[in-house]
């Protein structure tokens, strides 16, 4: 379980978080939903520790991830948008590259292929120079890079962007196929349609803050989209509401 206590970060004057708290148990898929800015980004990269907040802290199991942050990094994989690979490298010479950062050997890397790609169906590019990959090809990789080492959080921020439809569809396959009650998995995006499909509980960041922490079934028992259910968590005007329903039908 990720506990997240009294967070606060700023940049300069301009306030991230203050007193942010969140839990986040293992099981199903946690989803962050938030426009560009809310936090999202910022709030991955402590669960990641590559950024430390100014007060406040984050535990995982009931200990504190920035005392121990390489051993806590083995427990996590991230994809994300902005990722790649190494163009002259192929794809297998990269995930045993970040396979040996993690510790594995190479039978177990090995073995670890052989089981994604029952799932990614990737051998058919394996041996190839990733400067050759399509992005759907790419996008398989990285995320096989992501779970290798069998991570107990999985990171997704972001994860979809630039990818087209087919991409887009073995990104969420995956996710599904991902869900343990033995793994905490976060899906962080501003997009509505991915956190409506995928998520199970979802959390609402405005401005840093946490608006709204609801489930997909309370949605639907209130008979209430993640569109309707988004902007009145945000207490956006009704009047700019239906401004961006015309819009968005435009």
């Amino acid at each position: 379980m990720l506990n997240i206590q009294n967070l606060t970060h700023r940049y300069g004057n301009h306030t991230v978080f203050e007193n942010l708290n969140l839990t986040i148990p293992p099981g199903g898929i946690y989803g962050l939903l938030g426009n560009n800015g809310a936090g999202k980004t910022t709030l991955l990269r402590m669960i990641c520790t590559t950024l430390q907040p100014q007060q406040g802290g984050i535990t995982f199991r009931g200990d504190s991830i920035f005392q121990q942050p390489v051993l806590h990094r083995n427990r996590i994989g991230v994809v994300n948008g902005g990722m790649n690979l190494y163009d002259q490298s192929s794809a297998k010479a990269f995930l045993h590259f970040f396979g040996h950062l993690h510790g594995l050997k190479r039978q177990q890397i090995d073995r670890r292929i052989d089981e994604l790609d029952e799932v990614l169906h990737f051998r058919d590019f394996l041996l190839q120079p990733a400067e050759q990959l399509s992005t759907g090809m790419r996008q398989k990789i990285i995320i096989a890079r992501a779970i290798l080492h069998e991570p107990e959080v999985l990171i997704l921020d972001e994860a979809s962007s630039g990818l087209d439809i087919l991409t887009r569809k073995t990104l969420f396959d995956f996710v599904a196929y991902y869900r343990s009650a033995k793994r905490t998995i976060l899906y962080s995006t501003h997009i509505m349609e991915e956190i409506e499909r995928l998520c199970d509980t979802i959390c609402i960041l405005d401005q840093g803050q946490v608006v709204s922490e609801t489930t997909r079934n309370r949605l639907l028992l209130k008979g209430q989209s993640m569109e309707e259910h988004y902007f009145e968590s945000i207490q956006m005007p009704s009047q700019a509401l239906r401004l961006s329903r015309t819009g968005a039908s435009a």
